[in-house]
């Protein structure tokens, strides 16, 4: 079996070209890539095809929209490649195109529910010079599955996932304290939800050891984001149109509270006082401050994440009825109030209506067309950010799902506070090993856990790649050269948040101090 073979699978049509533009920037890196149908030779495809499949280590299925649905058929391609690979366990990355969702459904094959366990990687024509070496690091993580090695054997479908749920692992886990393994049905009142939720394979709620933030997983899933023009009390920046999570992530199942706040040794912004009330009078940069002086993970919502973790699948005005779930100028007494007295939404949040608005990280400007994500802008650019959700002091309309306001940087308010939300990012090397389990071995400092945020050194979502391989000209040593253009990643990059640019170190030996014929040691 080849290391670094790929075969790539996907639906004819819907997917043909986001195949063959993986093909080629795969081969133009070295690696072996078997391009399902195109690749065939002359005689017995169907034996040609499993063969192929079999004699590489990573096999790729392109989702583009509706391409599971034939899966249902026993008879259809695409779930025969799937169900093979699963079988002969091969390293299996999932390529999600724009507008793709997740079928859903008992009666989906069993195929279909496994790949779902899978960390998918998320395809963007516009994004795609940035997100490129993210597909190489998927395709070159090391399995330590022994599965991997057993080429020959053809093992019957697991009916586990492919990593075993993280708290079943272990319960003292580095970063955080898993509450609950499976979403709670009188919580999550979302049955489609709760199967999305348990078919990722973890934790449903877990407890930050350090903040003592209770947070709660969203599940992939496409939502209808912004508002028709027949709500009430719309405003024109709320262009309707679909949005796709492609990967779960934890958000807190509350806004942060004052108490937790002060675990940061943070000094009382709050106008109004009290331990479980949310914390306000906090600005853009403070509320990062705080993200970060935590357990270096969290960070703030995007404006995408905040609503779907709101509408926890509805598609009205508000999630459920807004004077039983938040506090508004209507019947807030003109104050705040200390979190989870009103009910929750669908997916178990309390007070996304009302209390106090909340932070996002987007900045704020109209909705992308094609409903890509929207541009994050450096913190340096003084950008107005996007408040979500409305406080004690709006109007009713202002605490809508997909009611937007947008608030200056460096403002506060008693109207304003935050949540904190976390990248779950499967694919980075450790997996969530490295997010949950025990390294007393090892421990590591702040700044090391901050360096760790959103899967690893280099985020890619909030990173621009300035150039992808060395300059000869400023790298002037050749082994160094190759052996950065074989790690896969960018060799320079530029953070977006801090407009740092930092350059790639690759792996290597070297002999640290000096001899004693140096002068001046």
């Amino acid at each position: 079996m080849s290391d670094n073979g790929v075969f790539i699978s996907y639906r004819r049509g819907t997917g043909s070209e986001v195949a063959r533009t993986i093909t080629e920037f795969l081969e133009g890196r070295g690696f072996d890539v078997f391009l399902d149908v195109d690749s065939l030779g002359a005689g017995h495809f169907d034996e040609q095809l499993l063969r192929e499949i079999e004699s590489r280590r990573n096999f790729v299925l392109i989702c583009s929209p509706g391409c599971l649905d034939r899966c249902m058929h026993e008879g259809d391609w695409v779930r025969r490649e799937l169900e093979y690979a699963i079988q002969t366990g091969r390293h299996i990355v999932p390529v999600t195109m724009p507008q793709f969702v997740w079928p859903a459904g008992e009666a989906m094959p069993r195929a279909v529910t496994e790949l779902q366990r899978h960390n998918a990687f998320e395809y963007s024509h516009s994004h795609w010079k940035l997100i490129k070496p993210r597909i190489v690091e998927m395709l070159r993580v090391k399995r330590t599955d022994a599965r991997m090695e057993q080429s020959d054997a053809t093992p019957a479908l697991r009916s586990e996932p492919v990593s075993e749920p993280l708290a079943r692992r272990s319960s003292a886990q580095s970063w955080c304290e898993v509450l609950v393994e499976s979403p709670d049905s009188t919580v999550v009142t979302d049955a489609e939800a709760r199967d999305r939720i348990a078919a990722t394979g973890l934790p449903w709620m877990v407890r930050d050891r350090k903040s003592g933030i209770v947070m709660l997983l969203c599940p992939p899933g496409r939502f209808k984001m912004g508002s028709p023009g027949s709500e009430i009390g719309r405003a024109e920046d709320e262009h309707e149109h679909w949005r796709h999570i492609s990967k779960p992530f934890y958000v807190g199942e509350t806004q942060v509270t004052f108490g937790q706040w002060s675990r940061g040794k943070l000094s009382n912004p709050s106008f109004f006082k009290g331990a479980s009330n949310p914390v306000e009078q906090v600005s853009w940069h403070e509320a990062i401050d705080f993200c970060r002086r935590m357990n270096g993970r969290f960070r703030l919502p995007t404006e995408a994440e905040w609503e779907y973790a709101c509408r926890a699948g509805t598609t009205g005005a508000y999630a459920g009825d807004l004077a039983a779930m938040g506090w508004y100028r209507a019947n807030s007494g003109e104050r705040t109030h200390p979190i989870k007295q009103r009910r929750a939404n669908a997916w178990g949040f309390h007070d996304m209506h009302g209390n106090v608005g909340e932070w996002c990280s987007d900045c704020y400007a109209d909705y992308p067309v094609d409903g890509e994500r929207p541009f994050l802008c450096p913190e340096t650019e003084g950008e107005p950010r996007v408040v979500r959700g409305g406080g004690w002091c709006n109007e009713a309309s202002d605490c809508r799902s997909a009611a937007r306001m947008a608030f200056p940087i460096q403002a506060s308010s008693s109207g304003v506070g935050f949540r904190v939300a976390m990248t779950v990012d499967l694919h980075h090397i450790g997996g969530m090993n490295e997010l949950f389990e025990s390294q007393e071995d090892e421990p590591q400092s702040e700044a090391t856990a901050a360096s760790s945020a959103e899967g690893g050194a280099f985020s890619f979502y909030l990173g621009e790649v300035v150039q992808q391989d060395p300059d000869p000209a400023v790298v002037t040593d050749d082994g160094a050269r190759a052996r950065m253009i074989q790690t896969g990643l960018p060799w320079k990059v530029r953070d977006l948040m801090s407009g740092i640019v930092m350059l790639l170190c690759p792996p290597g030996d070297f002999m640290m101090g000096s001899p004693d014929s140096e002068p001046g040691r």
